[in-house]
């Protein structure tokens, strides 16, 4: 009777929230976990204040969520390390950004993928919302940012809106916590070559807001300046073929006026031929910022180059 009970009842869950100067958005995902679907005695909330300059204990004090600190090591990464480590951790750890808003039924969801398909992790779907003006950048933004199904088919998945069971870290370790970008990726592709499953649940769904052209610009430097880290990283923790995969695809689909087009069409955005333009010019811009970042972080002084 004791090992029924055991299997029927509900995983716990630790949610954990990496945030750093953005009390606003904040304010707003603690509202959208506050009343989940899943029973609140089944998952406790973890808001990690990765050094903000922002009070962020006046947003957490209006919730029933534990407050954490990690000041050291300046780092999405660090920060969700922070909250494992911490957090009561008996079954699965629930990740989610700061500046996204959950589902009602986002717990719900995350934990029925995972055991439905016997997974060890579960990458949910990114739903953009746009401005009133919906501008080019948004577009591109929402087309080719946070394709979790697409990555998860190639083995990885982003930390956006991520459920993972506790042995998963048990057996491989936490987060690469000195790089500011990737760490996520590498975490994952390194945990489905070690044999864990990874699945998609795009009924877990969380809502982000598109970027404008300069959060663009500052996301990709940094995004391609942890790309160029994880290649360096991974020939420790990967195997050499695997480099590539983390990676983005060929020069030509990314290029490509025809490929971007497809993109947008499947992600549900049509547009007129000038606001494609317009999108495709934005497409251009970004590209080259991210060649800029590679080269950064493949010639240029990092911290796990010191480390």
């Amino acid at each position: 009777m004791a090992n029924n009970s055991r299997q029927n009842r509900c995983p716990f869950v630790s949610v954990i929230i990496p945030v750093y100067n953005d009390s606003e958005r904040l304010f707003e995902l603690l509202g959208s976990l506050d009343c989940q679907s899943y029973g609140r005695e089944n998952y406790e909330i973890i808001v990690v204040d990765n050094g903000s300059d922002e009070d962020l204990k006046q947003i957490a004090d209006k919730f029933d969520v534990r407050l954490l600190y990690e000041k050291d090591i300046q780092s999405s990464y660090a920060a969700r390390n922070k909250g494992i480590g911490l957090a009561r951790g008996e079954d699965i750890y629930a990740f989610i950004d700061s500046d996204c808003k959950a589902c009602d039924n986002w717990i719900s969801e995350g934990i029925k993928a995972l055991q439905q398909t016997n997974a060890s992790i579960v990458g949910g779907k990114v739903v953009f919302t746009f401005s009133p003006k919906k501008r080019a950048a948004e577009y591109y933004d929402a087309s080719t940012n946070f394709q979790f199904e697409e990555k998860i088919k190639r083995g990885t998945c982003g930390g956006g809106n991520l459920f993972v069971k506790k042995d998963v870290f048990d057996s491989i370790g936490l987060f690469p916590q000195n790089i500011k970008s990737g760490g996520d990726v590498l975490f994952t592709m390194k945990a489905t070559q070690s044999g864990f499953k990874l699945v998609y649940a795009p009924d877990a769904r969380v809502y982000h807001p598109t970027r404008n052209f300069f959060q663009l610009i500052i996301k990709t430097f940094r995004v391609a300046v942890g790309k160029a880290n994880i290649k360096k990283m991974s020939r420790d923790s990967l195997q050499k073929k695997s480099v590539k995969l983390v990676q983005s695809g060929s020069i030509w689909s990314l290029i490509s006026p025809w490929h971007l087009k497809r993109k947008m069409i499947s992600s549900g955005y049509r547009v007129g031929f000038l606001k494609f333009i317009s999108i495709l010019l934005v497409a251009y811009n970004i590209l080259f910022v991210g060649l800029l970042g590679v080269l950064y972080g493949k010639y240029g002084k990092s911290k796990t180059d010191k480390k």
